[in-house]
């Protein structure tokens, strides 16, 4: 998608390269929503994507890094390029989308933490192998342990098949309203998510949990891991 197809399907400028931001890019909100912001660099092209989770909803409580408070909102942010590059940088013409997955975790743009695209690659670092679920992938989850405390519950999660990276999620406690979240009953969190040994204990506590799923491949039904 680039800035222009955007437009035609509705999605409106909220905020510009030219201002005093934390993230980089120009933002688009479809209707209001923020569950899904995206984000476009100086050139049109697709560069990034941000949840903005409303501060009113039911549940959401006071939420840290990588969480960045905005206004009324949390906002969380990926770049699927450096982000360096996306404000009148110089997008290297051999760059296409997808070729990094950059999470911001401070309140600078170039504060960031790259992702994986091989699953082998994630040995030795703090995410933690999950479950297989059928349409989604094998998950990972950073730094859970079965005795964790869900206030550090880290907010993000990753989607492997066939040994690479097809998708990532967010997750917050609370019950955020927007067709494009899903709530799964915390309860039921069952293997397809987790590991017995590793899944935290504390999730079945929990009254409420907003997830959403960002897929990197045009069909993920197809995943099985």
């Amino acid at each position: 998608m680039d800035v222009n197809t955007a437009k035609a399907d509705g999605w409106t400028l909220t905020r510009s390269c030219e201002a005093s931001n934390y993230f980089a890019g120009n933002r688009y909100v479809l209707k209001g929503d923020t569950a899904v912001m995206l984000l476009f660099d100086s050139n049109g092209k697709i560069a990034g994507i941000q949840n903005g989770l409303p501060k009113s909803a039911p549940g959401v409580q006071a939420l840290k890094s990588p969480w960045i408070s905005e206004e009324n909102m949390y906002v969380i942010t990926a770049y699927f390029t450096n982000p360096q590059n996306i404000c009148g940088g110089s997008r290297p013409s051999s760059e296409y989308i997808g070729d990094q997955l950059l999470l911001q975790i401070g309140d600078q743009s170039s504060d960031t933490m790259s992702i994986p695209f091989k699953q082998e690659d994630l040995a030795g670092t703090k995410w933690v192998r999950g479950g297989c679920f059928p349409s989604m992938g094998r998950h990972y989850w950073y730094d859970i342990s079965a005795d964790m405390n869900c206030d550090d519950f880290y907010p993000m999660f990753l989607l492997y098949n066939s040994g690479h990276l097809t998708g990532f999620g967010w997750v917050a406690q609370g019950n955020a309203a927007s067709s494009r979240y899903e709530h799964p009953p915390p309860k039921k969190l069952g293997l397809g998510f987790f590991l017995s040994d590793t899944k935290p204990k504390c999730i079945a506590n929990i009254p409420s949990l907003t997830t959403q799923h960002v897929y990197l491949e045009k069909r993920p039904y197809l995943s099985f891991c």
